[in-house]
């Protein structure tokens, strides 16, 4: 009933692994069984090329995984995009005092307290700036790291 076991060899195996939004993109490597043969740089730059993925290459780091030390089973990214920056609502500056929870009324000697000058209203002339209205800024779009646009 004995079974002859066979010592199998398998080579370094990469997975490349995109994100939902093709924002980032990770790869893990398998480790090698009875092999030397390791993944080198160029096969995951054409798994790169293959799927689409074209822009925000982390090059530098493809070259060290492929050249020295790695954790297997470990995600590296190895890629991603510029994310959109949104632009900011526009706004109103009050150039006066607004007394936003000042109109209280004022205690004078003795303990009595004024009701007439509550401070309810402001005088203005003709022609004062008021306001001052802050236009909103323009977002700057990103880029996915298949090279699509991602509108702020």
């Amino acid at each position: 009933m004995g079974e002859n076991l066979q010592a199998v060899d398998k080579p370094e195996e990469v997975r490349l692994i995109v994100s939902k939004d093709n924002m980032s993109a990770f790869i893990s490597f398998s480790e090698p069984i009875n092999s030397d043969v390791r993944i080198k740089s160029d096969v995951i730059k054409k798994l790169l090329a293959e799927k689409g993925i074209v822009t925000g290459i982390f090059n530098k780091v493809i070259e060290t995984l492929t050249t020295g030390e790695k954790e297997y089973e470990k995600e590296y990214l190895i890629a991603k995009g510029v994310e959109a920056v949104d632009g900011k609502n526009g706004s109103l500056k009050y150039l006066f005092d607004t007394g936003a929870g000042s109109h209280k009324p004022k205690v004078k000697d003795g303990g009595r307290v004024d009701y007439r000058d509550l401070d309810l209203f402001k005088l203005v002339n003709e022609g004062d700036v008021l306001v001052r209205v802050i236009p909103p800024s323009q977002g700057e779009d990103g880029v996915d790291i298949k090279n699509n646009i991602v509108k702020a």
